[in-house]
């Protein structure tokens, strides 16, 4: 009879079981390293949330400024375009520029404001000119 038996090395398993891979020590100094660390994220997280909250707050703040001056700025514009109807000026657009209107009436109010010597009022805009040049009176 022939019995078959197989070959296991037995040297392989002895070292695996006589050599760890990290000493106790080293374990315990790279756990106390996460911990460490563990704690600092811990740290940096509860700062970032305190930050964001803060950063919340004064977003609300500023949208609740921006909100206050763009109602100061329609009760301005608001105000400006009444006071421009009441003293005749034609109002101005949102951006500030003029919107001129056609007039139809008050034509009678030109007519008494226009000059009744045309001539006396082309004199006026001649430029002034140096006693010299001016001819003399005789």
């Amino acid at each position: 009879m022939d019995v078959c038996t197989t070959y296991v090395p037995l040297l392989s398993l002895q070292t695996l079981d006589t050599k760890p891979v990290y000493t106790e020590e080293e374990l315990q100094r790279f756990e106390a390293e996460l911990r460490d660390k563990e704690e600092e994220l811990k740290r940096r997280a509860e700062t970032l949330h305190q930050e964001q909250e803060l950063l919340k707050e004064r977003g609300k703040a500023l949208e609740a400024q921006r909100r206050e001056y763009q109602q100061a700025v329609l009760e301005m514009s608001q105000r400006q375009k009444e006071q421009q109807a009441v003293d005749g000026q034609p109002p101005a657009g949102p951006n500030g520029e003029l919107q001129f209107q056609p007039q139809t009436h008050k034509s009678e109010d030109k007519e008494a404001k226009a000059p009744a010597e045309p001539e006396a009022e082309a004199q006026n805009n001649l430029p002034a000119e140096p006693p010299q040049n001016l001819p003399l009176h005789t």
